[in-house]
């Protein structure tokens, strides 16, 4: 093997990884963005779920001053869930208790149907 070829297959291997306009958007999955309230406040932290309808395919997104986004989410109807358990561990400050039902797929009663458009507008508000 020539020095040529030792420089340049490193090169070609990395370029086939990385390629060159980075990681593209999964077919069956999209955008998601919106708010999340508590009694009509934004919600200060914790993390919204959503999870089709097989009961496997899901994605989470933080939550910070009642906003979420992720470019994740599964396409369908989804069910949503929101837990704001881990907030009270890390950042106590930030951390409101809500209902338990949210945090479970069977009891939240939060809906979403996501398209391979997505979704940037979602609202979901919370209450006692």
């Amino acid at each position: 093997m020539t020095y040529r070829a030792l420089v340049l297959s490193p090169l070609l291997a990395a370029s086939c990884l990385f390629g060159c306009g980075g990681p593209s958007q999964p077919a069956d999955r999209a955008p998601v963005a919106g708010t999340v309230t508590y009694n009509g406040s934004p919600l200060p932290a914790g993390t919204i779920g959503f999870q089709a309808a097989d009961g496997i395919t899901k994605t989470s997104a933080m939550i910070k001053d009642g906003q979420f986004k992720t470019d994740r989410a599964p396409l369908g109807e989804l069910t949503v869930t929101v837990n704001t358990a881990s907030v009270q561990a890390g950042n106590p400050a930030a951390y409101v208790p809500i209902p338990e039902r949210y945090l479970d797929p069977k009891t939240s009663g939060l809906k979403a149907t996501i398209d391979e458009k997505g979704a940037t507008d979602l609202s979901f508000a919370l209450v006692k």
